[in-house]
């Protein structure tokens, strides 16, 4: 572990029990800001703790303010997202994101084997690292007279993103960053924020996938006609080029687009 945690972004400390008392103590703890939950499932989908006890189905409304994500490491995850209403839960709580195992991401009906952990620390801390890169960046370039601009994508473009970790910069500087893991609030488009004093006459808005592998398909190429950017007055720009990149080894990687 000692070796692991160096190489890993954030500051992660192992708690050896998941019983129920210690999991309420963790998602209410304000120190807490990432959190993960190794356990069982029922086949019902349920959750048990250490102790065989099933956790119960409302636990995760007590989560405080501060916690960012939460990872769920367990099998039948598909179930477990319906039973304990995760997709409700990131829209009501301040959590960034939700993680857990779906039977859609793995060729077995949604077994998580012990091997399998490894790369969902690694993606929540990834995630998680990159989405505090972003609000610090936010932070420290506005002033007190900043006014918020957004870029406008639909929902549907990140389910449809084959893998891993896609950022959004603009006009070289990054905004944005969403995984095509993680559960988002339910809407038809999404919104990012970031400092109207970025955008210039002419803007370019660079969608890359940051694990260097092929991210789009050409589902999403359809797609990114529906993106927009909108100004503190409300404009909407709308894009006037779209330009793919290609790797020989890794596929389309990167997109452009000129607004």
């Amino acid at each position: 572990w000692h070796k692991l945690k160096k190489k890993l972004k954030l500051n992660w400390e192992i708690i050896d029990t998941n019983n129920v008392e210690t999991i309420i103590e963790n998602l209410r703890d304000e120190s807490v800001q990432n959190l993960i939950i190794i356990s069982h499932t029922n086949e019902g989908g349920q959750l048990t703790d250490a102790h065989k006890n099933i956790i119960p189905l409302d636990i995760f409304n007590l989560a405080s303010s501060q916690l960012k994500s939460l990872g769920i490491y367990s099998c039948n995850g598909d179930q477990l997202r319906l039973n304990y209403q995760l997709d409700q839960i990131i829209g009501l709580k301040p959590l960034n994101s939700i993680y857990y195992v779906s039977s859609r991401l793995n060729s077995n009906t949604g077994y998580a084997p012990d091997q399998g952990f490894l790369p969902f620390l690694k993606l929540i801390d990834r995630r998680s690292y990159l989405e505090d890169k972003i609000k610090l960046f936010s932070y420290n370039n506005m002033s007190e007279n900043s006014k918020l601009c957004s870029i406008i994508f639909p929902h549907s473009f990140i389910n449809n993103t084959t893998s891993g970790t896609t950022s959004f910069s603009l006009n070289k500087k990054l905004i944005h960053a969403i995984d095509s893991k993680t559960i988002h609030s339910p809407n038809l488009h999404q919104e990012a924020f970031f400092d109207c004093n970025l955008i210039q006459n002419s803007n370019i808005i660079e969608i890359e996938n940051i694990n260097g592998k092929s991210a789009f398909s050409q589902y999403n190429l359809n797609q990114l006609s529906e993106f927009s950017l909108r100004t503190a007055d409300k404009k909407v720009l709308t894009p006037t080029k779209i330009t793919p990149f290609n790797s020989r080894r890794k596929g389309l990687v990167r997109v452009e687009i000129l607004f």
